[in-house]
């Protein structure tokens, strides 16, 4: 997996993954779905649809953005 984007966050750095043409949003090492783009994968985590993260009770108040150019860009 190659890591493409993060976003910090108060309770630490979410991470956008890509392995064989599916992304992944990630956090501490977890992955939290599979997307077929990576616009896919911010969309759901800034709205924290379906994902349970220990010690976060809404992921949607992390303030994560849906705009994926606000994120930082690790790789192309």
């Amino acid at each position: 997996m190659r890591k493409c984007f993060s976003y910090e966050t108060p309770r630490g750095t979410f991470y956008i993954v890509e392995s064989k043409k599916v992304f992944y949003p990630m956090f501490e090492g977890k992955t939290l779905g599979g997307y077929v783009t990576a616009q896919h994968a911010v969309d759901d985590l800034a709205r924290g649809r379906a994902f349970k993260v220990p010690g976060v009770e809404d992921i949607a108040a992390l303030g994560i953005p849906s705009d994926l150019g606000q994120w930082l860009k690790l790789s192309d």
